[in-house]
C-alpha cells in the first residue's frame, strides 16, 4: 500500500478503502507526539528589552483522546 490509499484518523486508527490483498505487507514508521494544552489561561511575559520577551514558567497539561 502506498501513503495515498489509506486515511489517519485521529488518534490513532488507519482506514484503508478496502482490506488489504491477502500476503500483501502493510508497514508503516511513527514519532510520537503528546496532545497537550496550556495549564493556564493566561502568561506572564516579561518584555525585558525591545523585542526581547521571557516567561519563567509554562505548564502545559497532557489530554486524553
Amino acid at each position: 500500500y502506498s501513503p495515498t490509499t489509506w486515511n489517519l484518523i485521529t488518534p490513532n486508527t488507519l482506514s484503508f478503502p478496502a482490506p488489504p490483498a491477502k500476503g500483501s505487507v502493510v508497514s508503516a514508521s511513527y514519532t510520537w507526539y503528546y496532545r497537550v494544552r496550556f495549564g493556564e489561561d493566561v502568561q506572564d511575559y516579561n518584555n525585558f528589552m525591545y523585542q526581547l520577551w521571557e516567561l519563567k514558567k509554562l505548564t502545559l497539561e497532557m489530554v486524553k483522546p
